[in-house]
């Protein structure tokens, strides 16, 4: 009985030799029949781990302009349909205030991923085009998150003929697009903006442009912050450089 169990132990012992031998190579067979295509994510990682931000820190960081922006094929909450709308009425009402109401005709939107490398923020807008009936044209930028305004610029093509009557579309157009982002915040805008520069005012004359800040106040902090708008002859940029 003693001498059957050695000679079973032994039997075991090389079944498991020779198992261990083999096995690496029968694991990898089973391996290679039962694998199933891996899928693989190309895009910037960034696309899907979009950084959580209120409208007012989308705001400020547009204004900074240090962006790199990439181009979808569609938004994550507004398509085309809903943006262009969104961004017509923000042309037309635009157009009302500066423009004498000019008819403004959508060309195209766009859906960009932008991504700010400096403070790793990251959310997703809508660039729109429209020609008004005058030959100029409007850009808007739409978060596509909450369909707000982020940025407007207006470029007319020609120079003012009168300076004061472009100075009175200035204020015009500033007022309303201050009084637009005021209703998306929830914040206050008084009408009071100040210069870069002091000794210049809204009759212009220099090419060159200038910058003015807008104030806008939170009622519950009672802080203030500021809103660009910069400007010359020719053309208006809101909450942007040119």
């Amino acid at each position: 009985m003693k001498q059957g169990r050695t000679l079973l132990a032994c039997l075991l012992t090389a079944a498991a030799v020779v198992g261990g031998f083999f096995l690496p190579e029968l694991v990898a067979a089973v391996q290679e029949r039962t694998a199933q295509p891996v899928q693989v994510e190309t895009g910037p990682v960034q696309l899907f781990s979009a950084s959580a931000l209120s409208l007012r820190e989308k705001l400020m960081l547009m204004s900074t302009g240090s962006v790199e922006w990439v181009e979808l094929e569609c938004g994550r909450n507004l398509d085309e349909d809903a943006a262009l709308a969104t961004a017509r009425a923000y042309a037309t009402g635009f157009s009302r205030a500066a423009m004498d109401g000019l008819t403004v005709s959508a060309q195209n939107a766009v859906p960009y991923y932008n991504m700010f490398s400096d403070t790793g923020a990251s959310f997703y807008i809508w660039e729109c085009y429209f020609i008004a009936a005058d030959g100029s044209s409007i850009w808007i930028c739409l978060d596509d998150e909450t369909g707000c305004l982020l940025q407007l610029s207006w470029v007319n093509g020609r120079q003012a003929s009168d300076e004061l009557s472009w100075a009175k579309r200035v204020y015009a157009a500033r007022d309303y697009l201050m009084d637009v982002c005021a209703k998306a915040l929830g914040t206050v805008y008084d009408g009071s903006s100040y210069a870069e520069e002091p000794s210049q005012n809204l009759a212009l004359d220099e090419i060159s442009g200038q910058v003015i800040y807008c104030h806008m106040l939170e009622p519950e902090t009672d802080e203030v912050f500021d809103i660009p708008i910069w400007y010359n002859e020719v053309n208006f940029y809101f909450n942007m450089s040119p």
